[in-house]
């Protein structure tokens, strides 16, 4: 048998030149309208990959959030690569839908790392997300200047699921956001207390949160 030179390609490049040559032909042959429908058909497939880059899905990403109105579509990255839909249909709180950076999402945890260009947080609250998508995109000068009761629980909820403390202790201490609900220097001892003392647990205010729990316990021994 005859010893391949260098130059020479094996039988296995040659078949898949001849494959390659073959596969251009077909396709050169093709009318436009038969070439745009199997383009078409590639991309469809491709878009049903996982692994496919964002901004192939974002046709079926509108078509989820088609229902929403101006209002509740809310970009706050015009090069969006992840649409995070935040609450559910029907939930107390409504639903939300953000265009956002996946890298600047990544900030706020790895449980938010994701290739798809879709993720849904139904059981959490909208406002209080947007206050943290606000802080990831750097977009402090957005931030309300004051959060009633129940947006201060909502976001110590988030906090304290997802980790974020490290995330919004810098804005919470700048926006100073407690200050108008504390009375005599400290959270207000309430009916609220229960929710007031996750607050501050969740918040690392510890004196508030000493102060709270000791007022719980007196009360509960005074029954």
């Amino acid at each position: 048998m005859a010893r391949r030179t260098k130059h020479e390609p094996s039988d296995y490049e040659s078949d898949d030149s001849l494959a390659q040559a073959a596969t251009m032909r077909y396709y050169e042959n093709l009318s436009s309208n038969k070439r745009q429908r199997l383009t078409n058909n590639y991309a469809i497939r491709l878009a049903s990959d996982d692994d496919v880059l964002p901004e192939l899905k974002h046709e079926k990403q509108d078509s989820l959030v088609a229902n929403l109105n101006d209002n509740d579509l809310i970009t706050l990255d015009d090069m969006y690569d992840l649409t995070l839909i935040v609450g559910a249909q029907g939930a107390l709180k409504g639903v939300k839908a953000f265009r956002v950076s996946s890298a600047c999402l990544r900030m706020a945890g790895n449980v938010f790392k994701t290739s798809k260009s879709e993720m849904s947080l139904p059981d959490d609250s909208p406002d209080a997300f947007l206050i943290i998508l606000r802080i990831v995109h750097w977009q402090h000068h957005e931030m309300p200047n004051a959060l009633n009761k129940d947006q201060l629980l909502d976001l110590a909820i988030a906090c304290g699921k997802y980790s974020l403390y490290d995330i919004i202790k810098a804005i919470l201490h700048l926006k100073d956001w407690l200050a108008s609900h504390k009375k005599g220097g400290y959270m207000p001892v309430d009916t609220d207390i229960q929710n007031w003392i996750l607050i501050a647990y969740n918040f690392k205010f510890d004196q508030d949160y000493q102060y709270l729990t000791n007022s719980l316990a007196m009360n509960l021994q005074s029954i």
